[in-house]
This record gives C-alpha cells, sequence and structure tokens, in this order.
C-alpha cells in the first residue's frame, strides 16, 4: 500500500509521498517532494504520481522525530495556518486500486479526512494519463463547487439547509464539539464565531427567554432587543451590542423545534473593521438561508 498527499493552489501543485507507518512510527512526507506550476499535463502529472506512489511503496516507516514538513519546505510557508488557507489537499491512496478523496482543513491547519467528502476510485491499470486527468477533473469538480460557493448539512427533520459559505477569514470547526450544526470561528479573533445552532437551551422564544440566557450566558447588562423578522427565512430576531459584547440571533422552525443563526463577537479581541466584516458576513448569509427538502 502507498499513500500520496497532492497539495493544489491556484499557481501551483505540490507533490509529496508518505513512508509507511507502523504502531510505533507515524505517517510522514518523503523528501524532497516535488513542485509543479499550473496548468500541467495530465500524463506528465500521472507520471510523477506514479512515481511518488513507488516511492512510497518501497519506503521505510519514519519515527515521530525524524518528520518534515516536506509541503511546507516546498511552498516556502512556515505556519501551517497559512499554508492550508493557499492550498487544499487531495489523498491518493493505492492498495487494490486508487482512492482519491480531498481532505479538509481544521482550525490548526491540519488536513483531516471528511464523511462528508466524496471518493473517487481508479483500477491499478490505469495509465499515467488516465491517472492525472482523474485528479486533475476531482480538483476540478472541488473548485467549481467552491467557486459557486454554496453549502449545506442535514437537518435531523429531514432535507437540507442550504446558505452561502463565509468568505476567507472564517474558519470550519464542524460542531466545535457543541450542540449546533455548524460553526465558523474568526481565524483572527476566535472567541468570536457565527453558527448554525439548536436553541433548546431558550425557556422561551420571546423577548424575555432570549434575555435572562443571555444574561446568564453573557453577563450582558442592558436589554435585549427582539422582534419578528421582516419575512423571508428567519421568524424572529435578537440583538445586544454595547461597548464589550455585539450579538446576534436568527430564528427558524425546524420540525415544531427552534435554531438559530448566531453571531457572537468579543469587541476586547478585534478592531472595528473586524467587527464590521463579521456582522456582514453573519446578514449576508443569512439572506442566503434556504430549506431544500428530501
Amino acid at each position: 500500500m502507498s499513500s500520496i498527499q497532492v497539495y493544489f493552489s491556484d499557481k501551483d501543485i505540490l507533490i509529496v509521498p508518505l513512508a509507511k507507518r507502523n504502531e510505533f512510527c507515524a505517517m510522514g512526507g518523503i523528501e524532497p517532494g516535488k513542485k509543479h506550476t499550473l496548468p500541467i499535463d495530465p500524463e506528465d502529472l500521472g507520471k510523477e504520481l506514479i512515481t511518488a506512489s513507488e516511492i512510497s511503496d518501497h519506503s521505510t516507516a519514519i519515527a515521530m522525530k525524524d518528520i518534515v514538513w516536506v509541503e511546507g519546505k516546498l511552498a516556502g510557508i512556515k505556519s501551517p495556518r497559512v499554508f492550508s488557507r493557499k492550498y487544499r489537499n487531495i489523498s491518493i491512496e493505492k492498495s487494490d486500486y486508487y482512492t482519491i478523496t480531498e481532505m479538509k482543513q481544521n482550525p490548526n491547519g491540519e488536513y483531516l479526512g471528511s464523511e462528508d467528502t466524496p471518493t473517487v476510485t481508479l483500477p491499478l491499470a490505469a495509465n499515467a494519463k488516465e491517472l492525472g486527468q482523474a485528479v486533475l477533473d476531482y480538483f476540478d469538480m472541488h473548485k467549481k463547487c467552491n467557486n459557486d460557493n454554496m453549502r449545506s448539512f442535514s437537518l435531523l427533520s429531514g432535507g437540507k439547509l442550504e446558505y452561502r459559505a463565509p468568505s476567507s477569514g472564517f474558519l470550519d470547526v464542524g460542531d466545535a464539539h457543541t450542540d449546533a450544526y455548524q460553526v465558523y470561528i474568526f481565524e483572527e479573533a476566535q472567541d468570536c464565531y457565527i453558527g448554525f445552532i439548536f436553541a433548546d437551551f431558550y425557556k422561551e422564544i420571546s423577548r424575555k427567554g432570549i434575555e435572562n440566557k443571555w444574561k446568564s450566558s453573557y453577563k450582558i447588562d442592558g436589554p435585549v432587543m427582539f422582534r419578528k423578522a421582516e419575512g423571508g427565512f428567519f421568524l424572529y430576531e435578537a440583538s445586544y451590542d454595547d461597548a464589550l459584547w455585539a450579538i446576534q440571533s436568527k430564528f427558524f422552525l425546524e420540525d415544531s423545534h427552534w435554531q438559530e443563526w448566531a453571531m457572537f463577537i468579543d469587541k476586547s479581541k478585534c478592531g472595528e473593521d473586524t467587527i464590521s466584516q463579521i456582522k456582514s458576513e453573519y446578514n449576508e448569509i443569512a439572506k442566503s438561508c434556504r430549506i431544500i427538502p428530501d
């Protein structure tokens, strides 16, 4: 079995064969790796991938202390977070066939597998041109999806909620280990977030119910603004804004259960430009929300 990591930016492609791992050693990149400017001929790419696969297949395991961040060296980038914002990662595994799948970035800049990512398989008999073309097609497919800039998640009651993805600067942290569908934190001020959250912790969706909860959770002093939403997807909205916090929630019903599109900004952690950017993203995404039935 062999493993290759392929990293795409808009300008270049990095190919890094990985060493085998055993219970005492970690998977690690094998130097020197290869860097190519895009566009690249499919057959040339396929040849590079086959060579990298052979290097991986004949490698010996690398101990943790000897692992080198090959892709960072190839790109001339020292920070994994910076690297992951510039490069998307496709993993190619070879066993009984080639398996091609995209890895997703976490807030620390690490690339991890995701159940939501489609997988493409290719027979081992595929030639260099076929392998190279399959990888380029896979990358282009996801690039087009990314350009469409829409995301969705499955609702507990069935169907999906579709929305416009946040712009660069926001990190996808999944459910953030909380009672949420989806949360995004702001990279430069990670105590600030926007997200789709289950609203079960409110005793009632009213000014009093929300104000009581926010006072206990965020220690706010003043009153919460609460009103019916002006048409569209959401039914109610609540907000609070003072020198320390900016909090806002827009509520919608999902199969008789309240959910909220929430925003939380700790003003002590960011400047006015950041506050304005987060608020703008929050409101623009709210406008894009819609339910797609099964």
